[in-house]
């Protein structure tokens, strides 16, 4: 990636992390209501309860590279709709299909043998949106496949964050019919039939999506102020007040000191000023390493870890435990591990997309 994006690679990666770190958490240790905590404890609880948040961030950046990606098709006449569906198909789905068959294996051994573990019986209060049994099945494993989670069909199994990856493959449909809208005339009446029905579609069964979609479009309109204003650069105390901003929006959500969908279009829209201040931002050393690392494995992390974890906090017994230190420490090293098994889960999988890219734009000429 570009030296210009480090700043951009640092927050992707920050915001899988908080998401993971987050979930971790929830698994191995009682929420706030249910036990007592010391200051180190409750500095790890403020600290770990930002991924809804980080989700929103990554609708942002999602908006800013998908539409970068577009638009220097168009720009430069190297549009190619089968070329596009490669591209994005090859990097979902290199990732997303052995997460969602080892997420089918976790959680089937997980309920055989382990079905007694608070995650997999149900009996974690704050984590009952997730119904481990209930929802994994072939058909569920289908629909999560082609994208269809939260609109036909639930998330698969333990793997919650799989909603989001259904908002992003919509999020990259629009905005490749708009960009054909206004770019290729010729198909234009069949763009807007299929833009119409894929619109009525959608409304129908999770209109949330075209709303989630305005935060994604708020990443395009940084990507095209970038592209227009190249050599832009936010004054000092601007920067101070943004980045003040971000901090407040992110006291409210810990707080839930404000609705939750406004929280949500205020965090995109906080988030847009920080990545334009990013851009021009310099990074080098340890921060610029750190970023690259934890750029690269934040996709693979953020499918992976939960099934993972539940699997394997239920097979050591580590699952809803009451907070002290020695338990704290035991999680600061357990989100470690995630951490290190999910680079080994990237390197078998992840890092080969482009080879696989390669290979099916060969195959099929």
């Amino acid at each position: 990636m570009e030296n210009n994006y480090i700043g951009l690679d640092l927050i992707r990666g920050l915001a899988a992390l908080a998401v993971a770190l987050g979930h971790i958490r929830a698994l191995v240790l009682k929420p706030l209501s249910e036990t007592t905590l010391d200051l180190f404890g409750k500095i790890i609880y403020f600290l770990t309860g930002f991924g809804y948040q980080a989700v929103m961030v990554f609708f942002v950046l999602s908006g800013f590279f998908i539409t970068r990606s577009v638009d220097n098709s168009f720009k430069n006449k190297a549009w190619s709709l089968n070329l596009y569906i490669i591209n994005r198909m090859s990097r979902l789905w290199v990732v997303l299909i052995p997460c969602l068959v080892m997420t089918y294996i976790f959680d089937y051994i997980g309920l055989m043998y382990y079905s007694n573990a608070p995650f997999y019986a149900g009996t974690m209060s704050h984590m009952d949106i997730i119904s481990v049994e209930s929802t994994l099945s072939p058909l569920n494993f289908l629909g999560n496949l082609f994208f269809l989670q939260t609109i036909l069909t639930p998330t698969l199994g333990s793997n919650g964050p799989l909603w989001s990856l259904s908002y992003e493959f919509w999020f990259y449909f629009l905005i490749a019919i708009i960009y054909i809208l206004i770019y290729q005339a010729k198909f234009k009446l069949l763009t807007i039939f299929i833009g119409f029905i894929t619109v009525i579609f959608i409304f129908i069964y999770n209109p949330k999506i075209l709303g989630y979609f305005l935060i994604f479009l708020m990443g395009s309109s940084v990507y095209l102020f970038h592209k227009f204003k190249p050599d832009f650069i936010i004054k000092k105390y601007y920067k101070i007040l943004i980045y003040l901003l971000f901090i407040i929006v992110l006291v409210l959500a810990r707080f839930n000191m404000i609705d939750s969908i406004k929280l949500d279009f205020l965090m995109g829209i906080v988030s847009s000023f920080v990545i334009l201040d990013l851009l021009k931002t310099e990074f080098s050393g340890i921060i610029k390493q750190i970023s690259l690392f934890s750029s690269k494995i934040s996709y693979t992390l953020y499918l992976f870890h939960l099934p993972f974890t539940a699997f394997l906090t239920a097979m050591i017994g580590f699952q809803y435990q009451e907070y002290n230190f020695i338990n704290a420490i035991l999680y600061i090293f357990l989100c470690i591990f995630i951490i290190g098994v999910s680079y080994f889960v990237w390197y078998i999988f992840e890092r080969n997309t482009i080879l696989i890219k390669k290979w099916i734009i060969k195959k099929f000429n």
